[in-house]
């Protein structure tokens, strides 16, 4: 019996605040490249305030979540600004485990105003 593959899906959304990268499915060692990969380009490309929405993301292992800090160092290193938007509650409670809480900066808005979760 074969497993149905979950992609990862990325969605870009270029607005005059910034870009909002719609993230959806799973988020694992396989796929965490290519979000790097697009996350990479937009901060290369000058983008300076990046909303990730995590609505759809199903899942998260510690590959995903390096690929998220290493988003977040990089955005800073440039004076960019990562918001997390949305994470669903296992989502949050990986970031908070790892010990991340205060790192990441997490809307549960819409708009990616940030949330009292930092």
């Amino acid at each position: 019996m074969t497993e149905a593959l979950v992609k990862l899906e990325i969605n870009i959304e270029r607005r005059d605040d910034g870009v909002v990268v719609r993230v959806g499915g799973e988020l694992d060692m396989q796929s965490a490249p290519d979000l790097s990969d697009q996350l990479s380009q937009l901060l290369e490309a000058g983008e300076h305030h990046l909303v990730l929405d995590l609505t759809d993301l199903t899942l998260l292992d510690s590959s995903g979540l390096a690929a998220l800090l290493g988003a977040h160092q990089s955005a800073q290193s440039r004076g960019a600004s990562l918001v997390l938007r949305s994470p669903n509650e296992r989502i949050i409670r990986l970031v908070n485990i790892a010990g991340l809480g205060d790192v990441f900066e997490i809307s549960a808005s819409r708009g990616g105003e940030p949330s009292d979760s930092r």
